[in-house]
């Protein structure tokens, strides 16, 4: 049973696993809420459609992962706020930032002047580096980070990355400059990467 409601936001839930057709696995129980871009209303079916398809994780597996998933979690958020506090803090402050390809903060701040031009993708591909770059030094390299396709589980505009964690994968999407985003654990792909090629 799938339930969708739509407008400007979406939510769907959804029950997956009882198809006779399909492999005996747990049911998953899956929501999606997504109050962004009024022009991207397929992203919560991208996001059942892909974790229908994943593997399932124990919550053996995912307690055992949650301070991984803490640490990543904080390396995807690291480049936006370097982009804030660069150019006001005193070097060396904020030694996570250091080195960071993030755009250089403007008098307004990077959200701000994003807001103010009215192109919030111009520094897409310099945030993309900079979450690709924070991942690694957290210690979680070989990662897939991109601007978020069409064909991705996230809405347009974000920044998509799915990120291999032991068994699993860190997979979401965080949205720049504005902040926010969605991820978590989830298991991996029927041919074992963590997004798809």
């Amino acid at each position: 049973m799938l339930t969708i409601l739509g407008g400007v936001s979406a939510l769907v839930i959804g029950r997956l696993g009882d198809s006779p057709a399909a492999p005996p696995r747990s049911p998953k129980y899956i929501s999606c809420m997504y109050a962004g871009q009024a022009g991207d209303q397929g992203y919560c079916d991208r996001y059942v459609a892909d974790v229908a398809r994943r593997g399932d994780l124990t919550q053996e597996q995912r307690d055992r992962l949650d301070a991984d998933m803490r640490k990543a979690e904080r390396a995807v958020q690291t480049p936006l706020s370097c982009a804030d506090v660069l150019g006001q803090a005193p070097s060396g402050r904020f030694a996570e930032c250091e080195g960071l390809p993030v755009p250089v903060r403007s008098d307004r701040g990077v959200r701000n002047r994003a807001l103010s031009t009215g192109d919030p993708a111009a520094d897409l591909p310099s945030f993309v580096e900079a979450i690709r770059v924070s991942l690694e030094r957290a210690g979680y390299p070989g990662g897939t980070v991109r601007a978020a396709r069409a064909d991705d589980p996230a809405p347009r505009g974000t920044i998509m990355f799915g990120v291999p964690i032991a068994e699993a994968c860190f997979v979401g999407y965080e949205a720049v400059p504005s902040g926010g985003g969605g991820y978590g654990l989830q298991g991996k792909l029927p041919d074992g990467r963590c997004l798809s090629a």
